[in-house]
């Protein structure tokens, strides 16, 4: 079981939508959330897939206000300089326009 966390923000990008090779959809979009001031702005990557995916293509523009609730999932890999390297993917689970 992963973690969730929830955001309130504006889009910083319309989503952009893909089909992978294995036939899913995937919409990429990022969120910022300045939740005491415009001085600490945080700027998170978000991504959606399947119907999620579609929906946000559709509805996702930048500049958009949303309420969206997330899947943390912490991931590792190695770069092209044989560095690991960590990252945290939000996988979009409800979204609110």
């Amino acid at each position: 079981m992963y973690a969730r966390a929830t955001f309130i923000g504006r889009a910083t990008k319309d989503c952009e939508v893909a089909e992978l090779p294995s036939g899913k959809m995937k919409g990429d979009f990022g969120i910022a959330c300045n939740p005491y001031s415009k001085d600490e702005t945080s700027f998170f990557d978000i991504q959606a897939y399947d119907k999620k995916a579609e929906f946000c293509g559709k509805y996702v523009t930048k500049g958009k206000l949303l309420y969206l609730e997330c899947t943390i999932r912490p991931r590792s890999f190695e770069d092209k300089n044989g560095n690991k390297r960590y990252v945290t993917d939000y996988i979009l689970q409800e979204i609110k326009l």
